[in-house]
C-alpha cells in the first residue's frame, strides 16, 4: 500500500473512531440533558407565573375565565403543551381542554407545591399523556399557599427534539469524514511532492545508504547549509582535521574548522553557483585537492557538499551525493508507531472484539491528548514538549510508564541555553532510566519526570525504578566508554551528558531512592555564570 493510501486510511480510521465515540456519548447523554433543560425551563416559567399578582388574585376569586385566557396565551408564547392552574385542593382553574376545568389535576405530583411550597420538576402521566412538568406554588399576599401552577412539555416532543439533534450529529460526522478524506489526499500529495515522489521506505533506505556510503569513503566529506554552517561530516574528515566528535562542530561555521580565505570567497557570494572540481588548497598545513558540489532543489540553494583528499594520496574520484530530506527519521518512526497500533486493532477486529478495539482507540487518544494538553499549559518550550512526547511514546513501546509531575512548569527556555544540548542531556538520562527500570523492574515500571524553573536554575528530576547506583559507580559512570551493557557501542550516553552539561555551566546530583531506584537532579543556570578573573 502506497504512502497516500496509508495516510488516507489512518486519518479516516482515526476520524471515524473518534466520531463514533463522540456519537455514542452523544446518544447516551443527550436525551437526559435535554429533558433536564426542558424540565428546568418549565419550572422557571411556572415560578414566574406563580409570582404574577393578577394570577394570585384570580386564584383567590376562582376566576376561571381570566385564568383560562392567560394560561392559553402563555402556553402559546412559550411553546408549551399546557399551562394548568389549580387551587389549593388541586382542582383545575384552567386547562387546554375547557371541559376538564373544575376537575382534579392528574399525575399525583402536587404535594410538594401545595403542602410544602416548593418549586420542582416532575415527570408524570396526566390527562394529556406523559409529560415533563415544572410546578410552583401560588401564594397570596400573606404568603399562604392558595394554589399551584403546572407548565408541561409532552415527552414525545422531547423525543423529537433529541432525534433532530442526533440527526444533526450524524450529518456533522459525515461532513467531518468527507473533509478528512479531502485533507488526507491533499496532505499526502504535498508530503510526497516534498520528498520527490519517494515512499517512506525508499527514503529510509536512501538515508541508510547515504550514511554508510559517507563512512565508507576514504575522502573527507563535509556538508554545509546555505549559511555555511556544518550539517554533516564523515569520519575521514574528522580524523584529517584532528577532531573527535561531530556534536562539537555541528552547526558551527565552516570558517571555524577550515580557515581558508579562498574557499570562503567561493562560498560567500549567494552560494555556490556551479560545481568546482580539483581545487588545490592547503588544509591543516597539508596540500589537498577539493571538490565543491552545490545542492539545489527547485532552483533554491540549500548548501554545498565539500570533499577533499591529500593531493598525492589518491587519484581523482567522482562523488555525487544524493539530497536526502531530514524528515526521514521522523517519518520512519511515525510509520512504525502507527503500524503497531493498526496491527493491534486489526487483531481485535479479526476476533470480533470491536468494543475492545474502540477502547484501545479511545485510551490511546485520551492518554496522548491529556499529555499534550498538560504540556501546552505547563511547559512553554516546544522543544522540551516534543522531547517529552517522544519519550512518552518510547516508554509505551517498551511497556513502561513515563509520569510527568503535575507540578512541572517551565517558561520559555532562555536563549543562552542551547536547545540541542538540553535535549542531549535530558534524552540520554531518560533513556538510561528506561533501560535501568526495564532491566530491574520489568514491564510496568514507572519513570518519573519533573521540570521547574523557579529561582535562578532550570531544575529537572528523573527518577527510575532501577537497581540504584552505588557511590563507587557514581564516580566512574560518566567516563567515556563506561557502560553496564556488554555491547561496544554503548558507554557514551552519560559521557555526553557530562560534556554537554559542562558546556551549559550546569551540574547534576544522583540520590538513591528506597527501596530501589535512582533520582537524578539536573541544575542548569538560566543566566551564564561569569568567570572570575
Amino acid at each position: 500500500m502506497n504512502f497516500q493510501k496509508r495516510v488516507l486510511l489512518i486519518l479516516l480510521g482515526l476520524t471515524i473512531a473518534q466520531g463514533g465515540i463522540l456519537l455514542a456519548f452523544n446518544f447516551i447523554y443527550l436525551e437526559d440533558v435535554l429533558e433536564n433543560q426542558i424540565g428546568q425551563r418549565a419550572k422557571n416559567v411556572a415560578q414566574s407565573i406563580s409570582q404574577i399578582k393578577e394570577i394570585s388574585n384570580a386564584v383567590e376569586l376562582a376566576d376561571t375565565d381570566y385564568l383560562q385566557t392567560i394560561s392559553l396565551n402563555i402556553a402559546s408564547k412559550i411553546d408549551a403543551r399546557f399551562v394548568v392552574i389549580g387551587d389549593k385542593q388541586g382542582i383545575r382553574l384552567s386547562h387546554p381542554v375547557p371541559e376538564r376545568i373544575g376537575k382534579p389535576m392528574q399525575g399525583g405530583d402536587n404535594d410538594q407545591a401545595l403542602k410544602y411550597g416548593q418549586s420542582y420538576v416532575s415527570k408524570a402521566v396526566g390527562s394529556l399523556g406523559p409529560s415533563m412538568r415544572g410546578k410552583a406554588p401560588i401564594k397570596d399576599s400573606s404568603g399562604n399557599i392558595i394554589g399551584v401552577v403546572s407548565v408541561g412539555y409532552m415527552l414525545d416532543t422531547v423525543a423529537k427534539t433529541v432525534k433532530s439533534y442526533q440527526n444533526n450529529a450524524l450529518i456533522y460526522l459525515a461532513l467531518v469524514v468527507l473533509s478528512t478524506v479531502m485533507v488526507a489526499i491533499y496532505l499526502s500529495r504535498e508530503i510526497k511532492k516534498s520528498i520527490h515522489g519517494y515512499e517512506p521506505e525508499e527514503i529510509a533506505r536512501l538515508f541508510a545508504e547515504q550514511s554508510n556510503t559517507l563512512e565508507a569513503i576514504k575522502e573527507g566529506v563535509i556538508s554545509i547549509d546555505a549559511s555555511n554552517r556544518i550539517t554533516n561530516i564523515n569520519k575521514s574528515a574528522l580524523d584529517f582535521l584532528g577532531l573527535k566528535s561531530l556534536q562539537k562542530i555541528r552547526s558551527r561555521f565552516l570558517s571555524d574548522i577550515i580557515p581558508n580565505d579562498e574557499i570562503l570567497k567561493i562560498l560567500d557570494f549567494g552560494g555556490l553557483k556551479r560545481p568546482v572540481q580539483d581545487l588545490e588548497e592547503t588544509i591543516n598545513n597539508q596540500p589537498v585537492v577539493m571538490n565543491l558540489s552545490p545542492i539545489y532543489v527547485d532552483s533554491e540553494y540549500l548548501g554545498t557538499v565539500i570533499s577533499f583528499r591529500l593531493k598525492n594520496e589518491l587519484e581523482q574520484l567522482s562523488l555525487k551525493l544524493s539530497n536526502v530530506e531530514q524528515q526521514a527519521d521522523m517519518l520512519r518512526s511515525q510509520a512504525h508507531e502507527y503500524s503497531n497500533r493498526l496491527q493491534t486493532l486489526s487483531g481485535l477486529i479479526s476476533l470480533n472484539e470491536t468494543e475492545k478495539a474502540l477502547e484501545v482507540i479511545g485510551h490511546e487518544h485520551f492518554q496522548q491528548q491529556e499529555l499534550i494538553t498538560f504540556l501546552l499549559k505547563s511547559i512553554r518550550s516546544s522543544v522540551l514538549c516534543g522531547l517529552i512526547i517522544g519519550k512518552f511514546n518510547r516508554a509505551n513501546e517498551l511497556g513502561l510508564t513515563l509520569e510527568v509531575e503535575e507540578s512541572s512548569e517551565i517558561s520559555e527556555i532562555p536563549p543562552n541555553i542551547d536547545r540541542n544540548r538540553l535535549i542531549t542531556i535530558l534524552g540520554n538520562l531518560m533513556d538510561n532510566a528506561f533501560e535501568a527500570s526495564l532491566r530491574h523492574a520489568g514491564k510496568g515500571a514507572k519513570v518519573r519526570f519533573s521540570a521547574i524553573d523557579i529561582g535562578k536554575d532550570l531544575v529537572f528530576e528523573i527518577e527510575d525504578q532501577g537497581p540504584g547506583i552505588s557511590d563507587l559507580d557514581i564516580n566512574i559512570i560518566f567516563a567515556k566508554g563506561t557502560s553496564s551493557k556488554d555491547k561496544q557501542e554503548h558507554g557514551y550516553g552519560l559521557w555526553l551528558v557530562k560534556e554537554q552539561l559542562e558546556l551549559c555551566q550546569g551540574h547534576l546530583t544522583i540520590d538513591q531512592v528506597k527501596p530501589n531506584g535512582s533520582l537524578v537532579t539536573v541544575f542548569i543556570p538560566k543566566e551564564p555564570i561569569k568567570e572570575e578573573i
